[in-house]
C-alpha cells in the first residue's frame, strides 16, 4: 500500500521510448533499404534501374545482409586482436 503523500510511477521512462523508435526507425531503414536494393538492380535500363537479372539481384541482397551481419564479427576479431583496448 502506498502511504500518504506517495505516488505511485505509471509507465515507462522517457529513454525507453527514444531507443525503441530509434531501434524500430533502424529496423525499418535497413529492410526499406533492402528492398528498394532489390527493385532498383532488377528494373530495366530504360525506367532507370540496372537491369540485372532476379537471381543476380537476390544474389546482390544475400551478399548485402551477409555483410552486415559478418562485418561487425571480423571488425570485433580485429579489434580484439590487434588493435586492443585503447
Amino acid at each position: 500500500m502506498l502511504e500518504m503523500g506517495e505516488t505511485k510511477k505509471k509507465g515507462y521512462p522517457k529513454g525507453f521510448w527514444v531507443c525503441g523508435c530509434t531501434e524500430i526507425f533502424e529496423r525499418l531503414a535497413y529492410y526499406l533499404g533492402r528492398s528498394l536494393i532489390l527493385i532498383f538492380v532488377t528494373a530495366s535500363v530504360a525506367t532507370g534501374g540496372l537491369g540485372l537479372s532476379k537471381g543476380q539481384g537476390a544474389t546482390m541482397q544475400s551478399l548485402l545482409t551477409a555483410f552486415a551481419y559478418l562485418g561487425p564479427l571480423l571488425g570485433g576479431v580485429i579489434a580484439d586482436r590487434y588493435i586492443g583496448g585503447r
